[in-house]
């Protein structure tokens, strides 16, 4: 764990407004700014990263440079939603994610979410809605039953 710690240290923590506390700003020591990471998303990185650690000394240097950069590609990921992405990815996994298969796994979370439910209802019917306006020719319909629906075309 002591390749995570420098990972940690060296992400910037967004203050909360309501409470003054000083920042724990560092600059990193090539001199390239970072993109601000809230302390949640750096914890599950950090965690993600621990359960695919290498094995040499300078692979664990490199991978914590990563796991800087992972936290930096998915700090608009909503917190929870990563959390679980994380936990899922590394249930079914074997290797270290791309920012971008963290990113699917969490839209397929959240696709599964809303799946048959009533906002999942509104979406389609907000998306005939768009296409009705669009085409003249053709009326598109919800079609199906939950959580199996779909948008389909009628004359």
């Amino acid at each position: 764990m002591d390749h995570i710690s420098p990972v940690l240290s060296r992400v910037t923590v967004i203050e909360d407004h309501d409470r003054s506390q000083p920042s724990t700003y560092c600059e990193h020591p090539s001199g390239r700014s970072r993109t601000n990471v809230p302390p949640v998303i750096a914890e599950i990185v950090a965690k993600l990263g621990l359960r695919y650690l290498p094995s040499g000394q300078a692979d664990r240097e490199a991978h914590a440079e990563s796991l800087l950069l992972l936290g930096e590609d998915l700090a608009d990921v909503p917190a929870q939603l990563l959390d679980e992405a994380a936990r899922r990815w590394a249930k079914e996994e074997k290797f270290m994610p791309r920012a971008s298969e963290i990113r699917d796994v969490a839209r397929r979370i959240q696709g599964e979410r809303t799946k048959g439910t009533a906002s999942g209802d509104d979406q389609l019917q907000r998306q005939c809605d768009t296409l009705n306006a669009k085409n003249v020719d053709w009326h598109w319909v919800v079609a199906g039953t939950a959580p199996n629906r779909s948008v389909v075309r009628v004359r």
